[in-house]
């Protein structure tokens, strides 16, 4: 499949990497695989939006609440509605993107194991995730916070994940992340820490655009399916 040019200049001496044709084909045929994850999917959008369209122009960071594991997919569902199309910087999990990452996170059995075994052992996810634009970085404050801050590490830690964001950036591409993937005790997703808006004394005229997921299981029962109603919101420009 060829390619269409890639890189444009903006204004300023930052160079702008447009998405190719490679690159939107492989993200849509995820998309078509969410009739796998999802009995239906349904968009919503602020009504002043007759376009129905995601605008993010460079540099934007494109955020949006981390409910499950089936929001990975959901992903091509956000990729089809943002326009222009410039390619994705998307930090990740570490593990994601090293080897046996289905088994060890999912821990299935016999059949189901064998076969999560054998797409590892290809290798393709982490290869897909790298060409689509994530990265690894490390999650101190979840993960390890208190050795990292008896042995005063996580100052530099935490300082080197932000110059990692803000590279990728730097390098004309949109931010595309999860910002916020815990639940208080009342069920419901807790807000958005204010640190992620930090990256705005980095990057001039950073935008921000912000989706939400949510996933309606009842209405699936009713129609006799385990599988997700998916609605994604738009919400204002921050």
């Amino acid at each position: 499949m060829q390619e269409n040019s890639v890189i444009d200049k903006n204004s300023g001496t930052t160079q702008i990497v447009h998405s190719t044709n490679t690159y939107n084909w492989l993200i849509g045929i995820v998309y078509k695989t969410t009739g796998i994850f999802f009995d239906s999917i349904e968009e919503y959008f602020s009504q002043n939006n007759h376009d129905k369209i995601l605008r993010a122009p460079y540099p934007t960071v494109i955020m949006g609440n981390h409910v499950e594991e089936g929001d990975v997919p959901a992903l091509s569902v956000i990729h089809r509605v943002v326009q222009p199309k410039i390619k994705f910087a998307i930090p990740a999990r570490e593990d994601i993107l090293k080897k046996d990452f289905l088994v060890k996170e999912f821990r299935p059995k016999g059949t189901l194991k064998l076969i999560l075994g054998m797409i590892d052992k290809t290798n393709l996810i982490p290869i897909f995730l790298k060409y689509i634009g994530c990265f690894p970085v490390k999650r101190p404050f979840r993960d390890n916070a208190r050795e990292l801050l008896k042995s005063g590490e996580l100052r530099n830690m935490v300082d080197q994940e932000w110059s990692s964001l803000i590279e990728r950036v730097s390098s004309g591409r949109n931010l595309f992340l999860f910002p916020e993937g815990t639940y208080n005790h009342d069920g419901y997703l807790n807000q958005i820490k204010k640190g992620v808006y930090f990256i705005r004394t980095k990057i001039k005229d950073v935008h921000f655009i912000s989706f939400t997921l949510t996933y309606d299981y009842i209405s699936a029962k009713k129609h006799n399916s385990t599988s997700l109603t998916e609605k994604i919101l738009k919400s204002p420009k921050i």
